[in-house]
């Protein structure tokens, strides 16, 4: 349930930032861009990170 209100709420903003191309609605897009990216960049990189610990690990213990 509320995973579905989040996603309504997500939905109005983006429709909102859409619908309203004034100053505010680009300014929060700019936001969700240079926030959103680096997160992105880092969630893979821990991801990948992760992955090849547990591939290090794995070696470690066959020795």
């Amino acid at each position: 349930m509320e995973k579905e209100n989040k996603r309504d709420v997500v939905g109005e903003v983006i429709n909102g930032v859409m619908s309203e191309p004034t100053e505010y609605g680009t300014l929060t897009l700019v936001i969700m861009w240079t926030l959103g990216l680096p997160l992105m960049l880092l969630y893979v990189i821990i991801k990948y990170s992760v992955k090849g610990t547990k591939k290090l690990v794995k070696k470690i213990k066959i020795k």
